[in-house]
């Protein structure tokens, strides 16, 4: 009882090597946004990058 694959199938090993690599690579998004987002003036609450000097 072996297994049989189509070519270019993806395997188990395969799914589990690919769900590791896109959770580790969200997390490297998420963790830099986080760091991004507590970084630089704090009453900037927006987020933008421009300030107002008008007033």
């Amino acid at each position: 009882m072996g297994a049989s694959y189509e070519k270019n199938s993806l395997t188990l090993p395969g799914a589990v090597a690919m769900g590791t690599g896109v959770m580790i690579g969200a997390g490297i998004f998420a963790f830099e946004h986080f760091h991004l987002s507590k970084s630089g003036d704090e009453d900037d609450t927006a987020g933008s990058q421009t300030k107002d000097t008008s007033a």
